[in-house]
């Protein structure tokens, strides 16, 4: 199979991309905002609307993956049967993997932090550190 059919159109790899980066900036900002130090204790007003984008940006991450699984995953796995395309097949299994613990960790954090098993445990603990 030519590399050229296997490779993702231009407009895909800048979506993911612009995605990923999304997510990334998201999750690291209000990572700073929520555990800034010297605040006052009460959320800072931004977290909400970081938390609400990254949701955002995670269903477009779900949106892009279900994409590439349509065509791009099944022809690379075929074709990465040859040896020298091997290292691309682990890349591809690597990405896949920590694309399922994402949407594993973000489905745990949406569905079980909030109604009190998680949340209280986690503010324990941090408490115990802090």
């Amino acid at each position: 199979m030519h590399h050229d059919r296997l490779r993702p159109s231009r407009w895909q790899r800048q979506g993911l991309l612009a995605v990923g980066l999304l997510l990334a900036a998201t999750g690291v900002a209000w990572l700073a905002l929520h555990y800034r130090t010297g605040g006052d204790g009460l959320p800072h007003p931004a977290e909400g609307w970081l938390m609400r984008l990254h949701g955002a940006a995670a269903f477009a991450a779900l949106f892009g993956a279900g994409l590439m699984a349509g065509h791009h995953i099944p022809a690379g796995w075929r074709a990465a049967q040859r040896p020298r395309h091997a290292s691309q097949r682990r890349s591809g299994l690597l990405l896949c993997l920590m694309l399922g613990l994402g949407v594993v960790s973000g489905y745990t954090l949406y569905y079980f932090a909030p109604n009190g098993c998680v949340r209280p445990w986690a503010a324990a603990q941090q408490r115990r550190r802090g």
